[in-house]
C-alpha cells in the first residue's frame, strides 16, 4: 500500500428513526422542565397571596384590638355587642364602642363612636366586608346616645377587608347575642373581649358561590384571626356635652 495513498473508509450516520427519537427526548425534557418552572411560578403567587391575605388579616385584627383598648365607658357612653348580620348561613357580631381618638380641631384627643360589622359586598355578590364606622361629631354623639339609642348614630363608614366570612365577638368568654355595658347598671368595660375574624382568598371568594355546602367550603378554606383583648376600665370620663 502506497504510504502517501489516503484511504476513505465511510461512516455511520443517525438514521430518521434515531433523529425522531432523540427530538422526542428533547421535547419530553423541554416539557418536563417548563412544568417544574410553571409548578414553581404558581407556588410563587400562591405564597404570594396567602403572605399578603395573613398579613392583612393579622394588620386588622391588631388595628381593632388598638381601638377597643382605647374604649371609655360612663353612664352615657356604652360598650355594646349585638347581633350582626348573617354571612353564609351563619352569625356575626355587630360592636359599637366609645373610644378616644385624634381630633382634627385641637391637639387633644377626642370622643369617636366606633362601629364594626360586616356588609355583603355590592361589587361582588355573596360575599362580604368588614366596615369601619366612625362618627366624631359631638352633636351627633350626643343625639346618639342621650337616649341610649347608639344604633341611631349616623357614621362615616370605610370598608377595611374584603372577602370576610366571620365578625365574631365574645365577652368575657361568653358568646352572647346581646351585651351593652349599661344593662344591669353596669358602667365599667369588660374584662376582655375575644375578637374572631374569618377571611377566605380572593379566588375562595369566586368558588364559594359555586358550592352547595358553603360551610365545608369556609371550614377547609377560611383563615381565622385571633386577639384577646384585656380591657382597661375608665372611671369618670366627662359625659358628652
Amino acid at each position: 500500500m502506497n504510504p502517501n495513498q489516503i484511504v476513505f473508509r465511510s461512516r455511520a450516520a443517525f438514521t430518521l428513526v434515531e433523529l425522531l427519537a432523540a427530538m422526542a427526548v428533547l421535547a419530553l425534557i423541554i416539557l418536563m422542565i417548563g412544568n417544574v418552572l410553571s409548578s414553581s411560578t404558581k407556588a410563587y403567587a400562591t405564597g404570594s397571596i396567602r403572605a399578603e391575605h395573613n398579613m392583612n388579616g393579622r394588620a386588622v385584627i391588631d388595628f381593632i384590638a388598638q381601638e377597643v383598648n382605647t374604649a371609655i365607658v360612663n353612664p352615657t357612653l356604652s360598650f355594646n355587642v349585638r347581633a350582626g348580620a348573617m354571612a353564609y348561613s351563619l352569625p356575626t357580631h355587630q360592636l359599637t364602642f366609645a373610644a378616644l381618638g385624634p381630633s382634627s380641631q385641637s391637639e387633644k384627643d377626642e370622643v369617636h363612636l366606633i362601629q364594626y360589622r360586616l356588609l355583603a359586598n355590592p361589587s361582588l355578590a355573596g360575599t362580604y366586608q368588614l366596615l369601619r364606622g366612625d362618627q366624631h361629631t359631638t352633636a351627633q354623639i350626643k343625639g346618639a346616645y342621650q337616649n341610649k339609642a347608639w344604633a341611631n348614630a349616623t357614621f362615616a363608614n370605610s370598608v377595611i377587608l374584603d372577602n370576610v366570612t366571620t365578625l365574631n365577638v365574645l365577652v368575657n368568654g361568653l358568646n352572647t347575642t346581646t351585651w351593652d355595658s349599661h344593662n344591669n347598671s353596669r358602667t365599667n368595660l369588660p374584662a376582655y373581649v375575644d375578637i374572631f375574624i374569618g377571611l377566605i382568598s380572593s379566588d375562595d371568594a369566586q368558588k364559594i358561590n359555586l358550592v352547595s355546602d358553603k360551610v365545608a367550603f369556609l371550614a377547609k378554606n377560611e383563615k381565622r384571626f385571633y386577639r384577646r383583648i384585656q380591657c382597661i376600665n375608665r372611671l369618670g370620663y366627662e359625659p358628652v356635652p
